[in-house]
């Protein structure tokens, strides 16, 4: 048994050449699947690492945001002192209604604020800006705590208690000004002159408590960016880490690709070149047969022309030798030899055009043919011949009319063959049917009968060269060219031809040639 892609031995050659070295299916399915999970394996480095960068750059924003968190609360405490003082200095019950509801959004501010930074949240901060059509500007900050932030309980318990303590005073120094106001407006100037100078005393004790209050913020503020610093050292060089590790396991993973890869390539290499010997080898083996395929071409070419010149001749002094006859037993002798003569006759032309065709030195004249003037032609040879087995020929179809692109000779020669083949396989007292159907540029010719039909397997084998389908009907003369060179003709006029037959229905031979204008007249002289 051959190797599939071995080179042929040569003529004369000893042994039987070697197939091929090639690379084996599951060798080149290892090869695929080591690269396919290297590429996965990279992939996948290349996410992990980038989501542990994205997670450093997440906690390096959240410190960020928790230093803008205490920045706010220390600008808050320093509004809420500021406040506190124009409380004290605000007459009149409206005035100081309006300056108390701004210190209690100072001190709801704060309390949110540092339980932001206990619980995380949003922090919310308020400028003012002196714009056309805009008076504010509103910024958020989203904050998550730290896991391991453990300085957010010290900041709860330093700095609520203050405020708690800043919501009672609030408390006091109002009840101190409504009741100086109530002594002025009932007129008692000592009254109200004891109450100023308790409320003096009562503003002085307001700031070493706002002073305990900025320390503890400044701590907070402190603490944030020591914190910052320590963080954005520390993962800058987890990120540096990171980086140097992720690089070197891509580099180990394209090592470890690489390798069993370029020894795969080495292995590939070495099959393609002898995959290309053997290729040039079968290439210069095709070369020698279609060598020898022309050579056998011109021999038949040059065989049947050397037959025809003496047939020729032998028809000739046939013909002559039919005319001088006298005697009845002799006439018939010569009328079959004649016969026979022709039938030779038309096998070697049939012969020296399938040649010609293989050789590919038949010249074919395509023009505009009228069909209608063609088919009387050939109906004429072939009258006789269906008269006498009494078999009726019809000719139907408007597309009969028409023209097409074709070699005028050489159609006549397939029409002639398909008829006679009709003629041939069919019954006797049958009917022969030519039609011609138009469909839009292509007119096909069809020629049917009332024949025996032909199988599935029998069509496949139609139109091959020397394939005689009906071998033990020795009745039947022909060689199995016909047909062939038929399909070769049909081909060579950019046509196409076939068969559609039904075992016990008969058979239709269809031949599609483009169809064509009519030829221009010239002139009337």
């Amino acid at each position: 048994m051959s190797t599939p892609g071995a080179a042929p031995t040569p003529p004369g050659a000893t042994g039987v050449a070697a197939a091929p070295e090639v690379l084996s299916g599951r060798r080149t399915a290892w090869l695929y699947g080591l690269l396919a999970v290297g590429f996965t394996l990279i992939i996948g480095l290349q996410a992990w690492f980038s989501s542990l960068i994205e997670e450093i750059d997440a906690q390096r924003a959240n410190e960020r945001v928790r230093l803008f968190v205490g920045e706010e609360i220390a600008r808050g405490i320093q509004a809420l002192e500021r406040d506190i003082y124009r409380l004290g200095t605000t007459g009149g019950t409206k005035g100081q209604q309006l300056v108390a509801a701004k210190i209690a959004t100072h001190v709801d501010k704060l309390r949110q604020d540092i339980l932001v930074l206990d619980r995380g949240g949003t922090v919310r901060q308020t400028i003012d800006l002196n714009l056309q059509g805009r008076d504010q500007m509103l910024r958020e900050v989203r904050y998550l705590p730290a896991r391991d932030a453990g300085g957010h309980v010290m900041e709860l318990i330093e700095l609520l208690p203050w405020l708690d303590e800043i919501t009672g005073k609030l408390t006091t120094l109002r009840a101190l000004l409504a009741r100086r106001d109530a002594h002025r407006q009932a007129g008692d100037a000592e009254a109200a002159l004891a109450d100023e100078d308790e409320i003096s005393l009562f503003l002085k004790g307001i700031p070493p408590m706002f002073l305990r209050l900025g320390e503890n913020a400044n701590r907070l503020l402190y603490e944030s960016q020591n914190r910052q610093a320590v963080l954005e050292t520390r993962l800058a060089r987890q990120q540096r880490q990171l980086e140097y590790t992720k690089h070197a396991l891509v580099l180990l993973v394209a090592i470890g690709i690489a390798v069993p890869g370029m020894l795969a390539l080495r292995q590939i290499n070495a099959a393609n070149r002898k995959l290309r010997e053997a290729w040039m080898e079968m290439r210069h083996a095709r070369d020698e047969a279609e060598r020898a395929s022309r050579t056998k071409s011109e021999f038949l070419s040059r065989m049947s022309h050397e037959l025809r010149t003496p047939l020729n001749a032998i028809l000739g002094f046939g013909q002559l030798l039919a005319l001088e006859s006298r005697d009845k037993d002799q006439a018939e002798n010569v009328a079959e030899i004649l016969r026979a003569g022709e039938h030779l006759l038309e096998l070697i032309n049939e012969v020296l055009d399938l040649a010609r065709i293989e050789a590919g030195r038949l010249d074919l004249k395509l023009e505009a043919v009228a069909l209608t003037p063609l088919i009387e032609e050939s109906l004429t040879l072939i009258r006789p011949l269906a008269e006498a087995r009494g078999i009726r020929v019809t000719v139907a179809g408007r597309g009969c009319a028409g023209h097409v692109l074709a070699d005028r000779v050489r159609l006549k020669q397939v029409l002639i063959n398909l008829l006679s083949n009709a003629v041939k396989y069919n019954h006797e007292g049958g009917d022969i049917g030519i039609a011609c159907e138009v469909a839009e540029d292509a007119v096909q010719i069809r020629v049917s009968d009332t024949g025996a039909g032909l199988t599935a397997e029998q069509q496949a084998r139609l139109f091959t060269a020397f394939e005689r389908l009906d071998a033990d009907r020795a009745a039947i003369e022909g060689t199995g060219i016909g047909l062939a060179l038929c399909k070769r003709l049909a081909e060579l006029m950019q046509g196409e031809i076939g068969v559609e037959s039904t075992p016990g229905a008969g058979s239709t031979f269809w031949l599609s040639l483009r169809a064509s204008a009519p030829p221009a007249q010239g002139p009337i002289q």
